[in-house]
């Protein structure tokens, strides 16, 4: 590295534009031609419900993407900014987290035909995961949520939204859909990204 260069650090918001309703008919076409390319014509017999409900279940996904990335970048900005690359060295990392990482790590070494971030570890962790890493190192995140109960307690619904989405159960009801917008943006409002 050059030892004239600088390093320069400055705040970056990323604000998620969500579900505009030019989104949705073009995720409706898409959804079509999705069909059409895997059944071979657009000529098919996948029941009409199963299309609407993974339509329902695309829109939600998003929403839990957002928020596990969000969580995931802000976790680890932060621990940058204050400690340096090696942050995960010095705040406190559960030994169970520890080892989901470690384990996940050696699996990609194995699957390298699958494309993402292998640098960061914070990729290898589940939402709750990144909720626990919050809650173990509270003095660093304390001044970004009202309280440690109020980001446990929208995590976990989140996450509860996450797992109907992730194992393909047949659709997201619309309160727990309900559930999974406002706490996405009572979250992304806390933590600046909303206005």
């Amino acid at each position: 590295m050059d030892k004239n260069c600088a390093y320069f650090f400055c705040d970056v918001n990323v604000k998620p534009k969500l579900l505009s309703s030019n989104f949705q008919n073009k995720f409706d076409s898409d959804i079509d031609l999705t069909i059409s390319i895997f059944t071979g014509d657009e000529k098919h017999s996948i029941p009409e419900m199963i299309i609407q409900n993974s339509k329902e279940m695309s829109i939600a996904y998003q929403y839990v993407y957002i928020i596990e990335n969000v969580l995931r970048s802000h976790i680890e900005n932060k621990g940058i900014l204050l400690f340096g690359d090696e942050y995960l060295k010095k705040i406190s990392v559960p030994r169970k987290i520890t080892d989901k990482i470690e384990q996940r790590m050696e699996n990609d070494e194995k699957n390298v035909w699958m494309s993402f971030d292998r640098d960061s570890h914070l990729n290898h962790l589940d939402l709750m995961d990144l909720y626990n890493l919050v809650e173990n190192n509270w003095d660093l995140f304390r001044n970004d949520f009202p309280t440690k109960e109020w980001i446990k307690s929208k995590i976990a619904e989140i996450n509860e939204c996450r797992k109907l989405i992730a194992h393909n159960n047949n659709c997201i009801g619309p309160h727990s859909k309900e559930v999974l917008i406002t706490n996405s943006k009572s979250i992304l409002k806390q933590l600046g990204y909303l206005g």
